[in-house]
C-alpha cells in the first residue's frame, strides 16, 4: 500500500516555518539591525491616522481649557489693568470688567452704545481704531456741554476699538466734560449684558 501524499498546504507549512526559524537563528544581532527597512515587514501605516473630531477640538484649546488665544492688549483705567482682546470695543471691555466709562447717574441714563448721549467720553493715550473722530463723535463732541478747549482730547468709548496698549482717563461731571480726573469705581449695570448688546452687534 502506498502512503497518501500530504496535501500542499500541509506540506508547505513546516518548510516555511523551518526556513524562517533557521534564518533567524543563523543571523547575528548586528545583521538583524542592519537589514534595510524594505526587507523587513512594515508595521506602520503609510499615512498617519487623522485625529478624531473630539481630539481635534481638544488640540485647538489651550491647557487652561479656553479657546486658542488671539492678540491681547493692556488697558489701564482707574488704577486697574485689563487684558483686552485686539479689536474689541473699548466700552464693552470696560463694562465686562465691571468698570464703567460713565459717571454717576450716567451709568443708568445713557444710550447703551449708540453714540448719541456722549456720556462715555474718555481721554485715550494709545492706539485705537479709527484713529480720528467718527461722524457720530464729531456731531456729539462738538455740541454742549463739551467745550472747544478740551473736546479734542476726548473719544467716545462706544465708538473706538482697542488696537494697542492704552491708558484711559475719565474726567468728572455727568458727561465727563470736566477737567478733573475721576477714579470713582462705583459700578452699576441695571440691564446686565444688555448694557453692551448693541456694542456686541458691531463687533
Amino acid at each position: 500500500l502506498q502512503t497518501p501524499r500530504p496535501r500542499n498546504s500541509e506540506r508547505s507549512l513546516p518548510v516555511a516555518t523551518s526556513s524562517v526559524s533557521s534564518s533567524l537563528l543563523s543571523s547575528s544581532p548586528s545583521s538583524l539591525l542592519s537589514r534595510s527597512p524594505s526587507r523587513s515587514p512594515s508595521l506602520t501605516c503609510a499615512r498617519p491616522p487623522r485625529p478624531c473630531r473630539a481630539c481635534s477640538s481638544a488640540m485647538s484649546k489651550t491647557p487652561g481649557g479656553g479657546e486658542e488665544e488671539g492678540q491681547y492688549h493692556e488697558v489701564e483705567y482707574k488704577g486697574e489693568k485689563l487684558r483686552v482682546k485686539d479689536g474689541e470695543l473699548l466700552r464693552s471691555s470696560l463694562l465686562r470688567a465691571s468698570l464703567s466709562p460713565h459717571n454717576s447717574l450716567a451709568q443708568t441714563i445713557n444710550c447703551r452704545g449708540l453714540g448719541t448721549c456722549g456720556t462715555c467720553a474718555v481721554s485715550i493715550q494709545g492706539r485705537v481704531s479709527p484713529a480720528e473722530w467718527t461722524a457720530m463723535e464729531r456731531a456729539r463732541l462738538n455740541f454742549p456741554p463739551y467745550s472747544n478747549d478740551n473736546n479734542s482730547l476726548l473719544r467716545l468709548a462706544c465708538q473706538v476699538r482697542v488696537q494697542g496698549d492704552l491708558k484711559v482717563t475719565k474726567f468728572d461731571k455727568f458727561w465727563g466734560q470736566g477737567k478733573e480726573e475721576t477714579r470713582d469705581k462705583k459700578f452699576t449695570a441695571p440691564l446686565g449684558e444688555l448694557e453692551y448688546i448693541l456694542d456686541r452687534k458691531r463687533e
